[in-house]
């Protein structure tokens, strides 16, 4: 990973958490909130495979878990996991269509961040009550998967959209990447 990506990539965690602690932790529904800092490693794997949503799952999750009351890494763990496994779906999907348009070709981005908010929701309410907090599943999960579900429907255009800005270089579409929208297959972001 070059400079210029880590600080791009640092800013854009950064600026989402931000929103994510001055406004969306002020929004609640039956307790809950909308998350958009679950949707970054979703789109780092969407946008440029397993490896990049997973190095961006663990650096936005160890941010995140700053700032939540639950065990320290919980976070970064799920979204860990979470960032890899997107990546490998898109990468399967993609496969599939041989030759399709974009990023992951037919997937919208709308239902990624979906499938993605609610599967990091429900491993970390599992996990979380592995680990000694069982009312992640009695009391957290299901306040949180419906709110969470329309959240990610609004906060993923703009997610993914601060992602791929993080990627891109120039010209060059970024590393690992042709132009701008288009893929090579199997390519992945080389962070190193």
């Amino acid at each position: 990973m070059t400079m210029r990506y880590a600080a791009r990539a640092a800013l854009v965690v950064a600026t989402v958490e931000v929103v994510q602690v001055a406004l969306l932790e002020r929004v609640s529904v039956f307790g809950a909130h909308p998350d958009a800092m679950i949707l970054l490693p979703a789109a780092a794997g969407y946008l440029a495979g397993p490896g990049a949503g997973a190095l961006m799952g663990f650096s936005a999750g160890i941010v995140a878990d700053l700032f939540q009351p639950t065990p320290f890494g919980l976070t970064a763990l799920v979204w860990t996991f979470l960032g890899y496994a997107i990546g490998s779906l898109v990468l399967q999907v993609r496969d599939a269509e041989e030759g399709a348009a974009g990023p992951a070709g037919t997937l919208p981005v709308a239902l990624v961040g979906c499938l993605a908010t609610l599967t990091g929701m429900a491993a970390f309410s599992v996990l979380g009550a592995i680990f000694g907090v069982p009312e992640m599943l009695t009391w957290y999960l299901p306040n949180a998967l419906p709110v969470a579900f329309l959240s990610s429907l609004l906060l993923a255009g703009p997610v993914f959209a601060a992602v791929r800005w993080t990627l891109v270089s120039g010209a060059s579409g970024g590393p690992g990447r042709g132009r701008l929208g288009t893929t090579t297959r199997r390519s992945t972001v080389r962070w190193s």
